[in-house]
């Protein structure tokens, strides 16, 4: 089955990427998980501009809010991103992204956690309700990392219990046996 993904559009102001599917809005336990805008850069700044947070992203951290702002919205870019904000004070807690993966119609899931909320099971929570929500469109597969110290891990380096039944290993197609890539 095919998947689709917002080709969005550069971001001028306070608006939200509109071109291809949208991307809709959920609720988590304790987040919202809705459209990246614009005026959310600042609060991914702090995270984003830490040169030990961007150590393993394919982009270097980043010296201007402008410079964020631009690659945040890049027209270019062929995924989806949303925002977690915490139910109880509109704060903003983490960046996921789902666009098209290495493999014809999977999509590769990523995040970033702001640096203060980091260790409070926030992206398990948010992912584990991504890829619900994914599969709720009719995404087939997804694809995870995360980055870590060492080097960039598949699905198996998230809480793989804690996530839904359909979610598998994409190389061993096992949801409780890893590839050596996990």
């Amino acid at each position: 089955m095919p998947f689709g993904y917002a080709t969005g559009m550069t971001l001028k102001s306070d608006e939200q990427m509109t071109s291809g599917p949208a991307t809709r809005t959920f609720d988590t336990t304790r987040f919202t998980m809705r459209a990246l805008m614009r005026s959310d850069t600042a609060a991914l700044y702090g995270t984003l501009s830490d040169e030990a947070q961007c150590r393993y992203m394919s982009q270097p951290h980043f010296t201007s809010l402008e410079a964020l702002a631009d690659w945040l919205t890049d027209s270019e870019w062929p995924g989806r991103t949303w925002v977690a904000t915490d139910k109880t004070d509109g704060t903003l807690a983490g960046r996921f992204v789902a666009f098209p993966g290495r493999d014809a119609g999977v999509l590769e899931l990523g995040y970033i956690t702001i640096a203060e909320r980091q260790g409070h099971g926030v992206a398990t929570e948010c992912m584990t309700a991504l890829v619900d929500h994914l599969f709720s469109e009719g995404i087939v597969a997804v694809s995870m990392w995360k980055l870590t110290r060492k080097t960039r891990l598949r699905c198996g380096s998230l809480n793989v219990s804690a996530l839904p039944a359909k979610l598998t290993c994409v190389s061993t197609k096992s949801r409780t046996k890893a590839c050596a890539i996990c």
